[in-house]
């Protein structure tokens, strides 16, 4: 919290000399907010501590008073759990809340009110939470114009939104089946539809960004299979993975000082829709399969072992942008192949410094193929147009041996081809090649 205008002086523990201001409470942590998140009480019925201050006298009489009154809020939940169901399944729980808000205002003295106000109060902040959206992660797109029935769901299910928070507010409903003031692109009519859709629940609840419970995000990881008798002839270790993540957002909202007149009565924009109370810039859903499916194996070749590794990996952002009444959908697709093996003390045909050294030569190669695609779905015109995509092939191979004690050296090679969807962008190609000496200081 900062509060300017604060005229008395400090000495022990922070308090006047009467051990009176700014309080007991304030200098041992008390603010607006207790841990919870809810208003405290602590400065009494006007649940300020500037009013609190304003009231002691402790503030300065100063119209002209230009610093701003700011008020930091952020709060953070999370936590993270291991479940062992069975032996060798390993279940890795995580879930993250974080919300932050931050007040900003001239809280100053004015003549002709004799006291200090607040003028222009504006609060903004960010919301960020783990959730599971993986109902509506499936979906299959058409292949020639990639519409999307999770699209045309959110835009029907506005109806439903519209109902709730019409008859909520004892709106009467419209010719076109919306209510007043909660039109089809209202920002909470929008928002609401949004978050139900592609979350999977219910249209008949209001799901509000504010009270939604965070949910967990998971990792699982298998390890028994070499305990079977015939996996363990080929096989030294076999793990099956699995991870989800989910998060939404919204980046900023901020208070709409217009939304209500000086009386708290609602006010109507120009499409006749009610102003939201908080702006926000954009809610964005983020979903990752990281990965749907993976597996790494290293498998009994001769002493060393053979690592392969194989994922498939499955990804897709939406952010719904409320002042273009669009959404911003990309997904991505990637599986990714590696092996790797350790030929054990190989002797170079050749003498380097006086000596043929004889080391272990350590193999790497990766292939990775990705398609990515990202789609402009505009909710005014019920459009739905790519805009950008690619496919991806990316080659990474590597070999390495110890030349001496603190001398390797690495060859190495990595190719990467683009292949763009659309027809007005060109395919690209890098490559990487060539050694690389690394000399170690260190005894």
């Amino acid at each position: 919290m900062l509060l300017p205008g604060f005229k008395n002086t400090n000495g022990l523990f922070g308090l006047d000399n009467g051990f009176q201001s700014p309080s007991f409470a304030f200098v041992t942590g008390a603010q607006n907010y207790d841990l919870l998140g809810r208003r405290s009480d602590v400065w009494g019925a006007d649940s300020s501590f500037a009013n609190f201050a304003s009231n002691n006298s402790w503030l300065v009489e100063q119209p002209t008073l230009n610093l701003q009154h700011n008020v930091m809020h952020t709060q953070r939940i999370s936590g993270r759990a291991t479940l062992e169901p069975i032996k060798d399944l390993s279940i890795n729980l995580t879930i993250d809340r974080t919300y932050t808000e931050n007040q900003n205002s001239n809280y100053r003295w004015n003549d002709s009110l004799q006291d200090h106000v607040y003028q222009n109060p504006i609060n903004t902040g960010t919301i960020n939470f783990s959730t599971i959206t993986w109902r509506t992660a499936f979906e299959i797109l058409d292949d020639s114009t990639k519409a999307s029935g999770n699209f045309t769901d959110m835009l029907n299910n506005r109806q439903s939104i519209s109902k709730i928070y019409g008859e909520e507010a004892g709106q009467s409903q419209l010719n076109n089946g919306y209510y007043e003031g909660y039109g089809a692109n209202q920002q909470d009519v929008l928002v609401a539809a949004f978050l139900n859709t592609y979350t999977g629940n219910s249209n008949n609840s209001i799901t509000d960004v504010f009270k939604m419970i965070p949910l967990p995000n998971w990792d699982i990881r298998y390890d028994g299979l070499t305990k079977i008798a015939f996996m363990k002839k080929y096989v030294r270790n076999f793990t099956v993975k699995h991870g989800y993540r989910s998060n939404i957002s919204v980046s900023n909202f901020s208070t709409n000082l217009a939304a209500r007149d000086e009386n708290g009565v609602r006010q109507l924009d120009n499409s006749n829709n009610f102003l939201a109370d908080e702006q926000y810039a954009s809610v964005v859903i983020s979903e990752q399969f990281a990965p749907l499916f993976g597996i790494d194996a290293t498998w009994i070749v001769n002493k060393n072992g053979l690592i392969t590794k194989f994922e498939f990996k499955k990804d897709r952002s939406l952010a719904l942008n409320i002042a273009n009444a669009q959404i911003i959908e990309m997904t991505g697709k990637e599986i990714v192949i590696g092996t790797g093996y350790r030929f054990s003390q190989i002797e170079l045909p050749f003498e380097f410094m006086g000596s043929k050294p004889k080391s272990d030569l350590n193999i790497r190669f990766d292939l990775s193929i990705r398609n990515t695609l990202s789609i402009s779905r505009n909710i005014n015109e019920n459009t739905q147009t790519p805009t950008a995509g690619q496919e991806s092939y990316s080659i990474r191979s590597s070999a390495d041996y110890n030349l001496g004690k603190n001398l390797n050296v690495r060859a190495y090679f990595d190719r990467t081809v683009n292949r763009p969807t659309l027809s007005t962008a060109f395919n690209s190609a890098n490559t990487r090649a060539g050694l690389a000496l690394r000399f170690n200081l260190a005894q």
